[in-house]
Order: structure tokens, then sequence, then C-alpha cells
């Protein structure tokens, strides 16, 4: 993952100068990383030391854990309650999203992950702003998708989600490991939570039949030309 390398200002050891350029998208939940990117990931690192300054956005207990349904952890809080970057990073997206979501705030690090605080009743940062960590984001709140108030916190790599139990000793509030493999954090069941693995026979119909959806939306959320091939064993986004 990190090529261009260089020493960092704190607790940061190493800085992927790349991280801040690729597919920046303010405008977007998600930063628009196309399919064939994507399906590099499984072969990818990660590297934590660009992560040793952390906290837990929340004090709250954690009340939901991640899995194929829910893409993140849910943790306790009040109405108002700060809600604090986890890492140092940059904004990238801040605003109310029309989903489940609601007010919420994406950070990017320099590792290239991305931490997702959602469901906050106001925002107070803007994309492109730098913030570290345990630095106030935005109030808690109920917004989008809630029956009352919590964070819902999610990692997510290249606009995939990851296992934050795989990242993060909760008991104990730290992150173990100095780099870990992306294969062992998502794999093809938390993929195929927003991507279809292309079989033989697909067409561009059949999967947007089978995901509710509609060819031209499909062709739009991977950027593919109108005459695209699909190729078995390679992914394309649906959500």
């Amino acid at each position: 993952m990190i090529a261009d390398t260089t020493e960092s200002e704190g607790d940061s050891l190493y800085i992927d100068n790349s991280s801040y350029r690729l597919h920046w998208n303010t405008k977007s939940l998600y930063a628009g990383w196309s399919s064939s990117e994507k399906a590099k990931i499984n072969s990818e690192v990660i590297f934590i030391d660009t992560l040793t300054k952390f906290i837990l956005p929340v004090p709250g207990m954690k009340t939901s854990e991640y899995s194929r349904l829910h893409t993140g952890w849910d943790l306790n809080l009040k109405e108002g309650e700060p809600v604090k970057s986890a890492f140092d990073g940059r904004v990238r997206f801040a605003g109310m999203n029309n989903g489940g979501y609601g007010n919420i705030v994406i950070v990017r690090h320099a590792s290239g992950i991305e931490t997702w605080y959602a469901h906050l009743s106001s925002t107070s940062v803007v994309p492109g702003q730098s913030v570290k960590c345990g630095e106030t984001i935005g109030l808690g709140g109920s917004t989008g998708r809630s029956t009352g108030p919590h964070l819902h916190w999610e990692m997510r790599y290249k606009d995939v989600p990851l296992d934050l139990a795989k990242i993060i000793n909760y008991g104990n509030k730290t992150i173990p490991k100095r780099e870990l493999k992306v294969k062992d954090l998502t794999g093809d069941g938390m993929l195929a939570l927003t991507h279809h693995k292309i079989a033989d026979g697909d067409t561009m119909e059949s999967i947007a039949a089978k995901h509710k959806s509609t060819r031209e939306r499909l062709i739009r959320l991977n950027d593919l030309a109108p005459n695209y091939v699909l190729t078995p064993g390679k992914y394309i986004r649906v959500k």
C-alpha cells in the first residue's frame, strides 16, 4: 500500500502521500474506487504504523457488532455528546446523507483507511479539513435510519468495509498489530455487501435485476463504457 513514504510529525511513522489525492470525492459517501481497483485489495497490506495514535470516538458501550448485514460497530452515546476522530486524518465528506446514515462525517487517514461516523445530530468539520486524534468532529444524535441516539462507526478501505474487531482490541482500546493484510479484514463475504462477483452467463441486465437496480445505474456506479464486457471472476459494484 505504501510506496511513497515520508517521515511525519508526532506518532505517525509513515505517510502515503497518495492517500489524500486518489479518489478524493467530497460529494458522495463512496470515494469511487473502480471494481478493478477493488479486485486487487486482497493482495494489499495496510500499514497501521500511521494509526498509532488512537481513541474510540465515544466512550459509550459497544451495543452492536460487525456482520454481513451491519458493517460497523454501534456505540452508545447521549444526544449532543461530542464525537471525536479516532485518528489523525483529513475530512473527505461531512453532511447529511439521504440514505440510512443520516448526518455523517468521513475521515481519511494516512494508511488509506477511512473512518465513518454516522447518525450525528450535527457536524463541526468541513471536507478538506485536517483533524487530530481526539478532535471533535460532530455531535451525537439519531439522524437517518436510527431507532435512538447512538454512533454507527465504520472503517473502510477503498470503499470496502473492514471488520473492526480484527483491527481494534475493544477491551483495552488499542490496535495491537502494526500491519494487516486486507484479505484478512474483508473476504468475499464482505465484498459481497456492495459488489457482485461476475459469473459465466451474467449480463448487466441480469446483475441489475438480481440487485434491484438498472443497467444504467451499474454503468454509472462503476464508471464503465456502455459497451463494457463483463469478465467472470471480477467484481462489479452494485451498491
